[in-house]
């Protein structure tokens, strides 16, 4: 069987995915050889992306991308090379990929990401320290039209004056 192979410069800053995105002169669209849909590594539901490494020219560190379900169903499945992120949707209250997308790709969450991390590179372990607002406060973002921008803030400006648990760990 065979299915796409997505690269980091398929998700495009701002929250585009286009699949082949190498370079607007040299599209070339990549694929790989699977055994099944049920191997490890494949994915086979919209997920989130993240790009693993940025560089410092980048607006932001965290640049994700949606992808569509639509696409998802034409090829059955996809493949991540190793610079990129999947973030699956668990649980009956997950936030639907495109949004999560969209609040990863703030400003104030790239700023609260920041404040977890200096460098270039997105780490899993940071992004599991990584402050979020509740998606209880997002639901004006559940709608087509949405500002992300002033969702995310105004669910950030819910947790001031709050205490906000933290993990305690034994020295």
């Amino acid at each position: 069987m065979i299915v796409p192979l997505v690269w980091a410069t398929d998700i495009r800053p701002g929250g585009g995915f286009e699949h082949g995105r190498e370079s607007r002169y040299n599209r070339t669209l990549a694929y790989v050889q699977v055994q099944s849909l049920a191997d490890q590594g494949v994915v086979t539901k919209s997920v989130v992306l993240l790009q693993r490494l940025t560089s410092n020219d980048q607006r932001s560190r965290l640049v994700a991308a949606a992808v569509p379900k639509k696409w998802v169903k034409k090829h059955g499945g996809f493949v991540c090379e190793n610079h990129v992120i999947v973030l699956e949707p668990t649980g009956v209250a997950a936030l639907a990929p495109k949004v999560m997308a969209a609040l990863l790709n703030t400003r104030a969450v790239d700023r609260v990401f920041r404040s977890v991390s200096g460098a270039t590179n997105v780490a899993v372990s940071e992004l599991n320290e990584l402050l979020l607002p509740d998606p209880r406060h997002l639901n004006e973002c559940r709608a087509s039209e949405c500002d992300p921008e002033a969702a995310v803030k105004a669910a950030y400006n819910r947790l001031r004056g709050k205490s906000v648990p933290h993990s305690s760990k034994s020295r």
